[in-house]
């Protein structure tokens, strides 16, 4: 499944039609959202953190 990298990588500068959301949500919001997708659904993914989101910034 990965480290969730991709995903906020996604978030932060976009990806095609949809927009980036750096500046419109926090690192922290970044890192609640990322961590439901990744772990609900049947999914088990590991835990990011905004730290890590900070990071990528």
């Amino acid at each position: 499944m990965g480290s969730g990298v991709d995903v906020a990588l996604m978030l932060i500068i976009g990806r095609g039609e949809m927009p980036s959301f750096d500046g419109a949500i926090s690192s922290e919001d970044m890192a609640t959202i990322i961590n439901y997708v990744r772990n609900s659904f049947g999914n088990q993914g590991t835990l990011i953190d905004s730290e890590i989101i900070e990071s990528l910034k």
